[in-house]
């Protein structure tokens, strides 16, 4: 059999389109069928794909599938900077009005690019993780995405694994 040069770089590239497009599928089915109602239960959705994979375009993709919700895309660094302000002015409230105040009882928050802003800060990943398990206590569906999210943030998985593992779902590319 004769092959040339590229021939291996093409079967990767074409490895790696096939992975793309069955994360997207498994991405997409499942956000189609969140329930984003204040009467059921609320989920926890862990979107962990490298760059590129289309994490962004599939929630705007579900936003605008779900556009009579009310669905609060944020991220990192903003949720980050309101437990920073929150800590400075109500050390005492911060964890039950963080998310809560951010979402304005939204149906749904999304937070992009978990992994870049709390890599390596164990206290801040678990805050952060506390207020997410606190708006999801006031039927506030969460969406969370980034790279590597177990290995690089792994303080936030786990707190929130402890209580909400039965709701989570965790789509790894």
């Amino acid at each position: 059999m004769f092959c040339l040069g590229n021939q291996n770089q093409h079967d990767t590239s074409l490895l790696v389109r096939c992975r793309k497009a069955l994360w997207r599928v498994r991405t997409n089915h499942h956000l189609k069928n969140i329930k984003l109602d204040r009467n059921t239960s609320p989920t926890l959705t862990v979107l962990d794909a490298p760059s590129a994979y289309g994490k962004t375009y599939a929630l705007h993709k579900f936003s605008e599938i779900n556009k009579n919700k009310k669905i609060k895309i944020l991220s990192c660094e903003s949720v980050v900077d309101r437990l920073i302000e929150c800590i400075q002015k109500q050390p005492t409230a911060l964890r039950t009005n963080l998310l809560r105040n951010l979402s304005d009882n939204s149906d749904c928050i999304i937070i992009e690019d978990i992994d870049i802003v709390l890599a390596g800060k164990q206290t801040t990943q678990e805050e952060v993780a506390i207020a997410v398990m606190r708006a999801m206590d006031s039927n506030t569906s969460i969406v969370v995405t980034g790279i590597n999210i177990k290995e690089r943030v792994p303080y936030f998985y786990n707190t929130i694994m402890r209580r909400w593992a039965y709701s989570t779902t965790y789509i790894k590319a």
